[in-house]
């Protein structure tokens, strides 16, 4: 139970400070969308770090012949070699790939295995770290075949090499080609067999050479399909097109799995990762996959979602007793290098907030853009956009048909597998909605990000009131409107609009070229889930106009007044009575005020009932009194008795004006008889 709120006054004061730009961070799909010094990397800005030599380059990263740049490139193993920063096998290039693999620095892959480094005795399949030994129950990677426990090219299976050598094809050959030849379609390149293809072409870090292409090593949470090479798809963070050797899929759809599918839903584009399966957006690689209860889907894995027995976040798995995002799930970095949405960044090329500009209200810090009044730090908005009717759902009994929200009976046919249960809210959310995005987003090297509750959108609409959200907050799209954490009916929440700085719940209005996306929150004082009562009559007479005003505050649950400009307060009673008006708002500071009002009701005890979306009620006790017996105000001065309005100075009692009009010369007449004389 939290404390009784205090009532106080809130003084705001804007001060000036000064703000930097930023870019670094934000998504991409060309190094136009970047600034200078600067390229599109897997679909994010990073920083290009300009070297002649490996000693220009920070620990763990060398130097770029080819681009005079820096890649990342830990320390390899014997028999692998450092390629834009992945170590990769020295072996391959003497046959030709199976379909659907490509021939990568000598070694046949598949795309979405490109700069995986996997741990230990195990190697990558289909984007996953597996255990290198294979069993009817861990096949091999396509084109091989398990043989005494272990994944060989079929033309191998029986051929023992000597030392230092492989069998490719069929045949040993050396590991390294040194002096001699390489097989049709590869060269050596410095003691390697390369594909031809691949000879002199150098990839930026996050990219490596597969068939003559520059191929991101993982593509980043939120960016389009257009982010991975042409004919290529985002598969749970990783550009490959398995299976789909040749395939040529009309417009607007790609190849996954050897199917083409369409790149968008009915109503709007499917995230990274994604593709559209019976009319909802879901990972590539979990189509199709079921998973048991308290596990998820990654990278078409099966794997808990609970750690130790504390349950990962959303959008997160357990991976070796670890919460991972779903999207690094078997993806190793190398010292200081860290996984952020599948791709291994360094520390300082983390994605940043900041805010694009300032006037003295907002200024870059703390993780993002920092509005100065209320305290709360603002993250980019997501560049992907995002629905909420169809995105979740009520909790339900396992093995029940989930509902939607609000028990109304009709079931909701999106995969429970993929979606989470939020504990707090006993709901269950689509991976792809924007309190999924925000639990997983790391900003400015921040993680504690959260859906913005209305109260906290309606500061930040405050705050750009009179000017250009673009001007302040990252990433806004034209006409965008972003989600907030509170519900307005079962299929919809309040949006705040960003180009009218409107609060609204009409999803349909919302949709007429309305771009939904996703912006987080973090730090701050949180707002209240308080309404606190200033001052209010605690008496009143029926059908009796008020003049002594209902004054109403949002605070936090220490008393102190929470900055929610523009709240719509609700007054309702539990006993049929009416108040009226039904309706306040909220001024700039968070308070809201009946000046004049009245009560319709019966005579007694009567609550009236004031709600806000976001937060929860308070309650106002009234008794309504008949005319002849109560005070209509009570104060030092009167108070109400059994017999009516006491003059607590003189000590008379009161009753009420009559009801009735009366003039004085029809009130009396003189003395009569009893017989009416």
């Amino acid at each position: 139970m939290q404390p009784r709120p205090l009532l106080v006054l809130l003084a705001l004061l804007v001060t000036s400070t000064a703000c930097t730009t930023g870019v670094p961070g934000m998504t991409c799909t060309h190094n136009s969308d970047c600034g200078l010094e600067e390229t599109c990397q897997a679909g994010l800005c990073v920083i290009v770090r300009r070297c002649d030599t490996d000693l220009d380059c920070p620990v763990g990263a060398s130097c770029s012949g080819a681009t005079g740049t820096c890649v990342a490139c830990p320390a390899c193993e014997p028999g692998e070699v450092c390629l834009s920063g992945a170590c990769l096998p020295t072996s391959c290039a003497d046959r030709r790939c199976p379909t659907g693999q490509v021939c990568s620095d000598g070694a046949c892959r598949t795309p979405d295995c490109l700069g995986v480094i996997c741990a230990g005795e195990q190697t990558c399949a289909r984007g996953t770290c597996l255990p290198t030994g294979c069993s009817p129950s861990q096949p091999c990677h396509a084109g091989e075949v398990c043989s005494e426990g272990r994944c060989l090219d079929p033309a191998c299976v029986g051929v023992t090499c000597a030392e230092g050598e492989g069998c490719a094809g069929g045949r040993c050959s050396p590991r390294e080609c040194a002096d001699r030849s390489c097989a049709d379609g590869a060269l050596c390149e410095s003691g390697r067999c390369r594909s031809a293809r691949c000879l002199g072409v150098e990839c930026l870090g996050g990219a490596l050479c597969g068939d003559g292409q520059c191929l991101p090593i993982a593509c980043a949470e939120g960016a389009q399909i257009v982010s991975c090479a042409p004919g290529r798809a985002c598969l749970e963070g990783r550009c490959g097109d398995p299976d789909c050797a040749g395939a040529s899929c009309p417009e607007a759809s790609l190849c996954v799995a050897g199917s083409c599918l369409p790149v968008a839903c009915p109503s709007q584009p499917c995230g990274a990762g994604s593709v559209c399966a019976e009319g909802s957006c879901r990972p590539a690689s979990c189509v199709g996959v079921t998973c048991p209860a308290e596990t998820a889907c990654a990278s078409g894995q099966c794997v808990p979602t609970a750690c130790g027995g504390v349950q990962c976040p959303l959008g997160r798995a357990c991976i070796n007793d670890v919460c991972v995002e779903l999207a690094c799930a078997g993806v190793q970095c190398a010292d200081p290098l860290v996984c952020r949405h599948g791709l291994c960044l360094r520390p300082e090329e983390l994605p940043t907030g900041e805010c694009v500009s300032q006037d003295g209200s907002f200024a870059s810090g703390e993780g993002g853009c920092k509005d100065l009044v209320s305290g709360l730090v603002w993250s980019s908005v997501s560049q992907t956009t995002m629905a909420w009717g169809a995105a979740m759902w009520d909790a339900h009994t396992p093995g029940s048909p989930p509902r939607d929200p609000g028990d109304m009976g009709r079931t909701n046919d999106y995969p429970e597998d993929d979606a989470t249960l939020a504990a707090l809210t006993t709901t269950f959310w689509r991976d792809d909605h924007p309190d999924a995005y925000c639990h997983v987003l790391v900003e400015g090297q921040r993680s504690d990000w959260r859906v913005p509750s209305l109260t906290e959108l309606q500061s930040l609409r405050e705050h750009l009131a009179g000017k250009d959200a673009a001007a302040y907050l990252k990433g806004v799209a034209s006409g965008g409107a972003v989600w907030s954490s509170a519900l307005k009916s079962i299929y919809n929440a309040w949006l705040l609009r960003l180009d009218t700085l409107e609060v609204t719940d009409d999803i349909r209005q919302a949709n007429q070229g309305r771009v939904h996306q996703a912006i987080c929150v973090r730090g701050g004082r949180k707002p209240s889930d308080h309404l606190a009562i200033v001052s209010a009559p605690t008496t009143a007479g029926v059908d009796t106009l008020r003049t002594r005003p209902i004054v109403l505050q949002v605070a936090d649950p220490d008393g102190r007044p929470v900055y929610a400009g523009g709240l719509t307060l609700t007054f309702t009673t539990d006993d049929g009575a009416t108040l009226a008006p039904s309706t306040a708002t909220t001024d700039t500071f968070g308070q809201a005020a009946l000046a004049d009002w009245s009560i319709v009701a019966a005579p007694g005890p009567s609550t009236i009932k004031v709600s806000a979306p976001d937060l929860q009620p308070a309650e106002l006790s009234l008794r309504v009194g008949e005319f002849p017996h109560t005070c209509a105000e009570e104060d030092e001065h009167f108070a109400t008795t059994a017999g009516g309005c006491k003059d607590l100075a003189s000590g008379l009692v009161w009753s009420a004006p009559s009801h009735s009009k009366l003039t004085w010369h029809e009130a009396i007449w003189d003395s009569v008889t009893p017989e009416g004389n």
